[in-house]
């Protein structure tokens, strides 16, 4: 099974567990550029959750987000599920780009994988690599539009 390819950036599929020799950041061509592991080699630390364990929460500061690698987890807004995340989702950039305290609740809904990006990394990400940097906006931008819908 391959991975799954958005915006640009290859990312793994339910199940995968990272580092993914077939990961893949493409440039606007189509052309593999870098693995995403070699992106990513300083973090390959994963954080593990199990059903029901927090990520964060809504109002904390925030320092860091995350790539959800495997498993699902619920983005709660007000006390709302917004979102069912799944693997390849980025959690908590919103506190990274404004420096404002988190958004909305992130609940892993079963066992999850997360890989953490501190507020240094992910600037160095966004100059560095253009196909992470319209990943993250394609990311917020769904969501908006997603929640606009829910209005």
């Amino acid at each position: 099974m391959l991975p799954v390819l958005i915006a640009g950036i290859t990312l793994p599929i339910p199940g995968m567990l990272f580092p993914c020799e077939t990961a893949r950041i493409i440039n606007g061509k189509g052309d593999a550029v870098m693995k995403l592991e070699d992106l990513l080699v300083h973090q390959t630390d994963l954080l593990a959750l199990s059903a029901g364990e927090t990520l964060f929460k809504e109002g904390e500061a925030g320092d860091t987000m995350y790539v959800l690698m495997s498993g699902t987890a619920d983005v709660i807004v007000k006390g709302h599920v917004v979102e069912l995340a799944d693997a390849g989702a980025i959690l908590g950039e919103l506190a990274l780009i404004d420096n404002s305290p988190r958004s909305a609740n992130v609940v892993a809904t079963g066992e999850c994988n997360l890989l953490a990006i501190d507020a240094k990394r992910f600037t160095e990400l966004v100059q560095e690599v253009p196909g992470f940097a319209m990943y993250v906006m394609q990311s917020m931008a769904a969501r908006l539009r997603k929640m606009g819908s829910l209005l």
